[in-house]
């Protein structure tokens, strides 16, 4: 099965050059993660201080201890599992929403559109594996992405919702405007780059 590049229909991606440069990305991916968990675990003298001198980093210490905070109760005083609050906090955001409504929904759209996205391709990706290794499903795997095609463009929408939000807000909101670095910047078009870049490859390929 040949694959779209997002140049021109002409070009295609073979099978094995998609594993290439998927598993290049994800060994970056894994290398920059393990780097941060080495940075996280080696230990601070004091909040937004530097890790103490010569303390070198663990990525499998910050792990357990990562662990062993999440399964234990909270320390806070409200006794709930620190696991409820990483769900409520992180996840959906409960502080952001408390502060700015509309802060939290550029968020969740950013996030639920991209982890979204995310999924949908991994379930791709698994249909085509299975394919690959001869095992018969009740639908082929063009019928599949056909059937994805919906909810890849809904999601789309969402994502590019949340990143059309994020930018004007930080170029209209005074205060936004004034906490934003250049890295918030970059980060910020990457994110819009990859979801326009998205919409005009599939834009092509149809």
């Amino acid at each position: 099965m040949a694959y779209f590049s997002g140049l021109t229909d002409a070009l295609r991606l073979t099978f094995v050059q998609i594993m290439i440069f998927s598993t290049i990305a994800i060994v970056i991916f894994l290398y920059g993660m393990i780097l941060n968990f080495q940075k996280w675990g080696a230990g601070v003298t004091g909040y937004a201080l530097e890790p103490q001198p010569g303390s070198k980093g663990s990525a499998i210490r910050f792990l357990k201890t990562w662990w062993e905070q999440v399964v234990e109760e909270s320390h806070h005083g409200h006794g709930k599992p620190i696991l409820e609050v990483l769900i409520l906090d992180i996840m959906f955001q409960r502080r952001i929403l408390k502060r700015s409504p509309l802060r939290w929904f550029m968020h969740f759209t950013i996030v639920a559109g991209w982890m979204s996205l995310f999924a949908l391709s991994g379930m791709m990706f698994a249909v085509e594996m299975i394919e690959k290794f001869g095992i018969e499903l009740p639908f082929t795997p063009a019928e599949f992405r056909d059937f994805l095609s919906l909810p890849n463009y809904i999601f789309g929408y969402v994502l590019l919702l949340g990143v059309i939000i994020a930018v004007v807000r930080r170029l209209v909101v005074s205060n936004a405007r004034e906490a934003t670095i250049m890295y918030d910047w970059i980060l910020l078009g990457g994110v819009f780059i990859v979801t326009i870049s998205g919409f005009i490859a599939d834009g092509i390929r149809t």
